[in-house]
């Protein structure tokens, strides 16, 4: 993907990448170049304070040797994770455990701004992880269970 720095890095060809490359289903607003995905049944979304979210990226790094697609909000200090949902309804227990530390799912149907060149007026996002062709989308249990992981072993310290 360009990068930012790249004079040829247009909305247009990032929302061209994101859609062809990653098979994201993203939409381009041509007034303001704002790129957003929508939350579905095949792509979902953990929202998480960026101190666990760095936690979370280090460990699935040590673990297994990678982590998915992962945005930075630097206005509000929040990471959110790109997952594959799992259809397993058991999971359901672990976020309940897990919303007192601030994580979240982001339920289908929502929007999720991607990154984009231009300054679109609303919060800037960037990647920390960002996707690759060759990694699949990390499920949703995994995520948790990584974040369950974390918030364990910081605890343990405490």
């Amino acid at each position: 993907m360009a990068t930012e720095a790249d004079t040829a890095d247009t909305p247009e060809t990032r929302y061209t990448h994101y859609h062809n490359i990653f098979s994201f289903p993203v939409t381009l607003s041509p007034d303001t170049g704002r790129i957003t995905v929508q939350t579905s049944s095949r792509l979902g979304a953990v929202v998480m304070p960026g101190d666990l979210g760095e936690r979370l990226r280090e460990h699935l790094t040590r673990v297994t040797g990678g982590c998915g697609p992962i945005l930075r909000d630097p206005e509000n200090n929040r990471w959110t994770v790109l997952v594959r949902p799992d259809l397993d309804r058991s999971i359901a227990k672990l976020y309940r455990s897990l919303r007192g530390c601030g994580v979240g799912e982001l339920c289908a149907g929502l929007e999720i701004d991607l990154p984009t060149p231009v300054d679109t007026g609303v919060e800037r996002r960037e990647w920390v992880v960002p996707p690759a062709v060759d990694v699949p989308l990390p499920s949703l249990r995994v995520v948790l269970v990584a974040i369950t992981a974390c918030v364990l072993r910081v605890e343990a310290h405490v």
